[in-house]
């Protein structure tokens, strides 16, 4: 691995999440190609790992028409100073995770320790070769979330890194979430996070005095599967729970359901081969699967899932 950053290293990372992008969301033309933004740094970013180059690579195509998305909106805890500085990942624990994801057959996760979040270990090692050296934050105790991104400052740019939720953090039971008050009534869903899946069986019927309520004002509940599980199971996606009884599980409104869906694709693409279905309350019916290809971020939507 690079011991000092270098351009040549730094346009091969870039190029690699570009071809990432076009491969994984053809639809998202706007992404497919580098920007430069207000402050002249190069720029990329598919979602779930975002780069700023202080200075433009030659060897990465890039857009001077648009830019897709204000990427200061995602580091404001950083420019803030609403963060705190983390030991940066080991690149030889990176590369064991890596392994040992392959030797398993499933995602590679680097674990930072009891109070930190975990990563996807492949996007770790392409910032560690990014910016090797660059100083970790993550936001500060008070102020993080489950979603929070951890950063990285280099004196070459900065990069934002989206995590994924551990299982040893997962609660076994969540109680229903409170019902949102008028003021949140404007506000986007709580950052749906992966549930594990379902034993058969986990479903039990409501009992109808408890459905007719429901059915007045909640239409959908939503259901997760991962890779290795048999069934699906009613799931908290804000708390990455499931296998939940009626009583506990969060429902959700019609006028929810166009942002629920967005938020779910998004799951979907940050745990590989997770799948998420919202269904009717009434009759269980599966109005929506998830479909990674669909999923679409906007300056808003990354504010409302990464920004304090």
């Amino acid at each position: 691995m690079n011991k000092q950053f270098t351009e040549k290293t730094a346009a091969a990372v870039l190029n690699r999440l570009l071809k990432c992008c076009q491969k994984n969301q053809p639809k998202k033309e706007a992404f497919h190609k580098a920007w430069i933004d207000a402050a002249g740094r190069q720029c990329v970013c598919d979602g779930y790992r975002a780069y700023r180059i202080n200075a433009r690579l030659d060897a990465v195509e890039t857009s001077a028409e648009q830019i897709p998305m204000d990427l200061d909106k995602i580091f404001q805890p950083l420019n803030v100073g609403k963060v705190e500085e983390m030991p940066a990942p080991d690149p030889e624990a990176v590369n064991l995770a890596i392994i040992d994801g392959k030797n398993h057959s499933r995602p590679a996760l680097y674990d930072c320790g009891p109070g930190k979040p975990a990563f996807n270990a492949e996007y770790l090692r392409e910032i560690l070769r990014l910016f090797p050296g660059g100083r970790w934050y993550i936001e500060t105790a008070e102020n993080r979330r489950c979603c929070a991104p951890a950063f990285v400052v280099h004196d070459a740019g900065s990069a934002c890194i989206c995590p994924v939720r551990k299982k040893q953090d997962q609660p076994a039971e969540t109680p229903a979430a409170p019902e949102p008050s008028a003021a949140d009534q404007s506000a986007e869903p709580a950052v749906p996070d992966p549930a594990p899946a379902p034993a058969a069986g986990a479903d039990e019927k409501a009992p109808e005095q408890f459905l007719k309520p429901l059915l007045k004002k909640y239409t959908f509940f939503v259901y997760a599967k991962h890779p290795g599980d048999k069934n699906f199971s009613l799931a908290d996606p804000a708390h990455g729970v499931n296998k939940l009884q009626v009583l506990y599980t969060p429902r959700f409104t019609d006028a929810e359901f166009p942002k629920l869906k967005s938020f779910l694709d998004y799951l979907s693409i940050v745990n590989p081969g997770a799948v998420y279905q919202i269904r009717t309350i009434e009759k269980r019916k599966t109005v929506y699967t998830t479909a990674p290809e669909s999923a679409v971020f906007t300056p808003e939507d990354f504010v409302t899932l990464f920004a304090a």
